[in-house]
């Protein structure tokens, strides 16, 4: 992957996508947030990201969902699942539907980051 990595952040709750993309936009990487699938598709029709970070539970269209879809038409994209749901049987849905990485919240914003520079070494 090259080194430049631009990040689209999809989380409904303002506050902490706020937090990760200030965190991330400091380490280094272009990135912003968006709160849903709507507004993720709408980003998509002008500009491209190498790496998605999903909240699974969405308005609308969840983050299984959205990383099925973007995973069929975006082979080479990298998606990050960030959730609550910690659950076995979760984790393996988030896998089978695209995932690269898997973390549960809560998380810090380093381990984020850290997962983040795992797929910038691929």
């Amino acid at each position: 992957m090259s080194d430049y990595i631009n990040i689209v952040i999809v989380e409904d709750y303002k506050p902490l996508c706020d937090m990760f993309v200030y965190y991330l936009s400091n380490n280094g990487y272009s990135a912003i947030g968006v709160g849903s699938a709507s507004e993720l598709d709408e980003y998509f029709t002008n500009d491209y990201a190498n790496v998605l970070i999903l909240d699974i539970n969405l308005p609308g269209e969840d983050g299984f969902s959205i990383a099925r879809r973007y995973r069929a038409n975006y082979p080479d994209i990298n998606i990050v699942m960030l959730t609550t749901k910690q659950e076995v049987k979760d984790k393996i849905t988030g896998y089978e539907s695209g995932a690269d990485i898997y973390l549960s919240k809560p998380v810090s914003v380093e381990e984020l980051s850290a997962a983040v520079f795992s797929i910038k070494r691929r």
